[in-house]
């Protein structure tokens, strides 16, 4: 079975009927007449059958070129679709999200974020994982993890997205027994 070189041919193809001439579908197309005549060429070629009558003043289409061009027109609309519905998604993020985050960042940053996010991006929902624990990424499902630590694998992609200090604070009798070096690296 033959195949249609590419999306291109059947452009070209469907504009020289459409348009009656090569002369106005290469201008519309911005190809000369001559590098569009070869596109239509070798879509004929590939199918093996005559899809144009040609004369010095118009192009017709055979009664095979009118059946072609008639799902041809319908290919191309519906690759067109496919495009832009592909464009939309990029345009508008959508879909679940998991997502862990350690429970003082959710308390302090992300929980008073939420609703500002979900107004601006109402089509996505976010499978919340409130946890002070490390979490398998891979095993778990999780899409995103904020965690104060570097990850586990090197195969992640990773992103510092702020830095965090953290203060530890503790009664009297508890830091008069630990040693100055023990505290100093608590700290770290």
């Amino acid at each position: 079975m033959s195949r249609i070189g590419d999306r291109g041919e059947m452009e070209a193809f469907v504009r020289s009927v459409e348009l009656g001439g090569f002369s106005a579908a290469a201008r519309e197309l911005k190809l000369t007449p001559s590098a569009l005549s070869k596109l239509v060429t070798r879509l004929e070629r590939s199918l093996k059958v005559r899809l144009l009558n040609r004369t010095t003043r118009r192009l017709t289409p055979t009664p095979e070129g009118e059946l072609f061009v008639a799902r041809c027109r319908r290919i191309l609309a519906e690759m067109e679709d496919a495009e832009t519905e592909l464009s939309r998604t990029r345009e508008r993020p959508r879909g679940r999200l998991r997502m862990h985050v350690a429970v003082g960042f959710a308390m302090h940053q992300l929980v008073p974020a939420m609703p500002r996010f979900f107004e601006r991006y109402p089509e996505v929902h976010i499978d919340l994982v409130i946890e002070d624990r490390r979490v398998d990424i891979v095993r778990e499902s999780i899409d995103i993890s904020v965690r104060p630590w570097p990850p586990d694998s090197t195969s992640f992609v990773v992103r510092k997205i702020f830095e965090c200090r953290s203060r530890r604070a503790s009664t009297t009798r508890i830091a008069s027994t630990a040693s100055r070096s023990q505290a100093w690296e608590s700290r770290g």
